[in-house]
């Protein structure tokens, strides 16, 4: 599982940084005041918030193919982190940190619910816990990273910097396909399935 958690530590990263370096780059580039940078801030976060209510549909067309949906997720944040580094118009801004908003929501919820499929039923406490240790470090990482990105521009390096380690966490998804594969999903249902059975048979097999 070591690929899941490299993913999920890159994409995270690549994001805090993108969040950390968010309103000094409106503020540099754009002239934008800081009521303003709080409004598309707060834009983006109840875009993430709804973007939750669109996980279903768009997991039933994936086929609940964790690792596909994972995938092109994450390669859709690459794209945008790139084209948020072209520094075009503020229409363009708030576009990408709107498509931004559904894609780390689906990304989240794909990396999460792969590493239960992957781990098993048994070991989902672990795998849970290990995870949030990963993004725990992220966060950790994040700000010391922002400061260097930020000695050179608020503008195109640190979004330049933190697209490369999306565009990584894509490679590694690409190049580890059978690790990460979404019909583990069947399998893990099925563990859910047999523990309820024997619970349920153990109930009706008390004496009465």
């Amino acid at each position: 599982m070591g690929d899941i958690f490299l993913v999920r530590l890159l994409m995270g990263l690549a994001m805090m940084l993108y969040h950390s370096n968010f309103v000094p780059a409106l503020e540099e580039c754009f002239g934008v005041w800081p009521r303003t940078s709080g409004y598309l801030t707060s834009y983006s976060s109840a875009l993430g918030a709804l973007a939750g209510l669109t996980l279903g549909p768009i997991l039933h067309l994936y086929g609940h193919s964790l690792h596909t949906a994972l995938l092109h997720s994450s390669a859709l944040t690459c794209a945008l982190l790139l084209l948020h580094a072209s520094v075009g118009p503020v229409a363009l801004v708030v576009l990408t940190s709107t498509l931004l908003s559904f894609s780390t929501a689906v990304g989240r919820t794909c990396v999460t619910d792969l590493q239960l499929t992957v781990g098993g039923a048994r070991a989902s406490g672990t795998v849970i816990g290990v995870g949030q240790s990963v993004t725990a470090v992220a966060r950790i990482i994040a700000p010391l990273l922002s400061g260097v990105a930020q000695e050179f521009s608020p503008c195109g390096p640190p979004v330049l910097r933190l697209t490369s380690l999306a565009l990584v966490a894509v490679l590694i998804m690409l190049f580890n396909k059978p690790h990460s594969g979404g019909a583990g999903s069947g399998k893990l249902k099925s563990e859910w399935d047999t523990l309820g059975q024997l619970a349920v048979s153990s109930q009706g097999q008390r004496p009465q």
